[in-house]
């Protein structure tokens, strides 16, 4: 007999990216993508049919791209909440899914890197987490998943303020990268902040595992880009890249130390 609240579909990929990563303290990243289409209101302003109709749109053609591994759409309305958690913890997100319902869905891959959330705050997000230290080739493949959308929807976009997204603070590239640390030895020594100093970049913010910088969990810490617009994705890509590898560097010393 089946249970009442189980869904006729499984979550659980067939693959754990998470098992690829030999490094203890670079524990992995996530790059997210912030896209709207044209024409249509941000998805707070949207009826759940005009909704329905976005979801047909993005996934005729991400259903069928020749990045993703066996893609599979799931509506919001479908899912029970531990189903909806596994996302969250699974890809790190720093918002709840709890939330979604009619009109909003998600598409994930048998690897499970890729996750697509639809009409939440935007049309769609984009997004890839990488277990292997490998910002720059997990962005190229992210860039031909996108690319693939866009041979047949148009994404809302201002000469001025590049890519629109619901979030103004999130316009220009519409691009998140976040990188995830363990950095006990310098957090617990207290040699982290003199670090950060020492390697001042304007460009990335400091926070926690759950999006709190104020609530450091596990000795976790995450790096994000302060800015999406007035920089390109390649200077978002470096400023994370270089900050992340000079941590990894002191926190292997002050370990042997």
């Amino acid at each position: 007999m089946n249970h009442p609240d189980k869904s006729n579909h499984s979550l659980l990929c067939n693959e754990n990216p998470w098992n690829n990563n030999s490094n203890n303290i670079w524990l992995g990243s996530t790059i997210i993508l912030h896209r709207n289409l044209e024409k249509f209101k941000f998805p707070g302003k949207l009826s759940t049919d005009k909704r329905k109709q976005i979801i047909s749109l993005l996934t005729r053609d991400l259903l069928t791209n020749e990045e993703l591994k066996k893609p599979k759409l799931i509506r919001a309305e479908d899912m029970p909440p531990i189903e909806k958690e596994f996302l969250v913890e699974h890809f790190l997100s720093d918002q709840s899914f709890h939330q979604a319902y009619a009109g909003e869905a998600f598409v994930l891959d048998e690897t499970g890197e890729f996750l697509a959330i639809l009409n939440l705050r935007d049309h769609i997000l984009l997004q890839w987490i990488d277990p292997r230290e490998e910002l720059e080739n997990t962005w190229d493949r992210l860039v031909k998943v996108e690319l693939g959308l866009n041979k047949s929807v148009n994404f809302a976009f201002s000469p001025k303020f590049g890519f629109l997204t619901s979030d103004a603070a999130l316009c220009g590239t519409g691009l998140k990268v976040t990188v995830f640390l363990h950095l006990p030895t310098l957090l617990h020594s207290e040699r982290l902040e003199d670090i950060l100093k020492k390697n001042k970049d304007d460009g990335v913010e400091q926070t926690g595992l759950q999006g709190d910088p104020n609530e450091v969990i596990g000795d976790i810490v995450a790096f994000h880009n302060s800015y999406t617009l007035g920089v390109t994705e390649e200077n978002i890509l470096s400023s994370l890249r270089t900050l992340a590898t000079k941590l990894v560097v002191e926190e292997k010393s002050l370990r042997q130390h």
